[in-house]
């Protein structure tokens, strides 16, 4: 990637993802969502939900709203992960805690024996501790309240 170029000439992907539990060992992707952006404009946007192998927790459905029936005749990982790779490839990646994010999507891609991408990663949370120490926490939905934008549901819940 040539980073002497302008910002706006980069494609950059804002992501996330949803899991059946805490850890990338012992728990998988049920959603993975992503906004594409050149030159500060939406340019493309990829989402899905995927079928985990065991079903979730209720205490994990009480997070992120995302139910077992909803999954239940989703695709699996495995059946996604080419596209979710043609799709961030050659992009700059974001994510709020984008260590847990690339954890699971590392854990993904060698179960399928799938380079793990190279792309650069910021962490919108890390970013934010340095950018704006005065906010009393840096989860997502307190930055938008402090940057006074637009506010959207982080869940379906």
């Amino acid at each position: 990637m040539d980073f002497s170029k302008p910002w706006t000439e980069f494609d950059l992907i804002a992501f996330d993802t949803e899991t059946s539990g805490a850890y990338p060992l012992g728990s998988e992707v049920v959603e993975f969502g992503a906004v594409k952006w050149r030159g500060g404009q939406v340019i493309d946007s990829y989402q899905t939900l995927l079928k985990p192998s065991e079903p979730m927790t209720p205490f994990i459905i009480g997070i992120h709203g995302i139910t077992n029936e909803m999954v239940e005749n989703a695709p699996k990982i495995s059946e996604k992960i080419h596209e979710i790779r043609e799709f961030i490839e050659g992009s700059i990646l974001m994510a709020h805690h984008a260590p847990f994010d690339m954890g699971f999507m590392a854990v993904d891609f060698q179960k399928n024996k799938i380079p793990f991408p190279s792309e650069p990663v910021l962490c919108t949370s890390l970013l934010a501790r340095q950018l704006i120490p005065e906010s009393h926490n840096h989860k997502l939905q307190t930055l938008i309240q402090v940057l006074k934008l637009d506010q959207g549901a982080a869940h379906r819940v």
